[in-house]
């Protein structure tokens, strides 16, 4: 963690946000990675084991002193299976909705091959939306299913 907190430290001093992909799990590796977090994306499916884990994933962001935290919904489709709609799902985290990254079968390409995403990919462009969110921008959601 002592690291961690020094290298996102320098790190800032470069640039506007410093983005941390945590290693799955809540052991010693997301603890380390979370010292030094302002805030916090939690990305999700809409499934129930996802959500769960989402759920344990707010709470011990909690314990670690992160109370800005946003839900990022990825792979949506529309298919909400045990849920009856999207209010259910954002109930389910326990974390205020910031984005929906729908299912883009393009930029699933793009990430699987190391090429670049296509621009006006669904995908791309809500990953788009979430960049102007976090920049403090108020954009819609843009969910279409």
């Amino acid at each position: 963690p002592e690291i961690m907190k020094r290298m996102v430290s320098v790190l800032s001093r470069y640039y506007d946000h410093v983005l941390i992909d945590c290693p799955a799990g809540v052991g010693s590796g997301f603890m380390s990675a979370v010292a030094s977090a302002q805030r916090a994306l939690v990305v999700s499916t809409p499934d129930p084991v996802c959500l769960r884990d989402c759920n344990k994933t707010r709470i011990a962001l909690e314990y670690a002193g992160v109370r800005s935290q946003r839900l990022v919904v990825n792979r949506f489709s529309g298919n909400l299976g045990a849920y009856r709609d999207l209010d259910a799902v954002i109930d389910a985290s326990g974390i205020r909705l910031i984005a929906i990254v729908p299912e883009d079968a393009a930029l699933a390409v793009a990430g699987a091959s190391g090429s670049p995403a296509p621009l006006k990919s669904a995908g791309t462009m809500a990953l788009g939306r979430l960049a102007a969110r976090l920049e403090g921008e108020q954009v819609p959601l843009a969910v279409r299913v």
